[in-house]
């Protein structure tokens, strides 16, 4: 349920979530069709049937739809290790190291796999720690890994090549012990490379250090 009070053409309005935070915004109304556009950094679109109730405040069963989002990206194959890739416009660069015959310009392509982890892991639970309005600032983020390798060496397939990721997670704040509790579950709910790893079978610990 949306509940939303209007002022001229702008609304401000409360969805309730059971998994998230409750978040305040501003949007249009368009009464005529029967939507509610919110702003596009929280919510692309949320779609409403409207009416009024006896005081005269809006009220909407609304449901979120929010576009998936596209990516392109182009690789040139420099060497047989080498791959330089551009996405938008930057370039990653993944490689091998000298005893695998590549030439150490840069991560290798399981590398770059835990170095997304590490980045998103940052950005989510950063954002989560806004959402609930906590004062947060993770510090470093540590990453150990069990990498099965019999795929790359091309020994026999396997189905989890990842079976153990240990990700640590330093952190400045003052948020209570049930505040950061609740950042470290909505963090593996929400953040994109880890649930692809949770849903391939890998094991992914989040450990949680305080720091002054």
């Amino acid at each position: 349920m949306v509940r939303v009070s209007m002022r001229f053409s702008l609304i401000t309005i409360l969805v309730q979530r059971p998994d998230f935070v409750s978040f305040r915004n501003i949007c249009f109304v368009n009464t005529r069709y029967g939507q509610v556009y919110a702003n596009a950094h929280v919510m692309p679109m949320l779609t409403a049937n409207i009416s009024t109730n006896f005081r005269g405040n809006l009220i909407a069963d609304a449901k979120i739809q929010v576009k998936s989002a596209k990516y392109t990206m182009v690789g040139e194959a420099v060497s047989h290790s080498r791959t330089d890739i551009s996405v938008r416009d930057v370039k990653v660069i993944t490689d091998e190291p000298l005893e695998r015959d590549g030439t150490n310009v840069g991560a290798s392509p399981t590398e770059t796999m835990m170095a997304a982890l590490v980045g998103c892991t940052n950005n989510v639970a950063t954002r989560i720690a806004h959402h609930k309005k906590l004062n947060f600032e993770i510090q470093t983020i540590e990453c150990d890994v069990e990498f099965d390798r019999r795929g790359v060496i091309l020994a026999e397939p396997i189905s989890v090549p990842f079976p153990n990721i240990t990700i640590t997670i330093n952190v400045k704040t003052d948020a209570t012990p049930e505040q950061l509790a609740e950042v470290e579950e909505m963090l593996p709910i929400y953040c994109p490379v880890s649930k692809v790893f949770r849903e391939a079978g890998s094991n992914v610990v989040e450990k949680w250090n305080v720091i002054d």
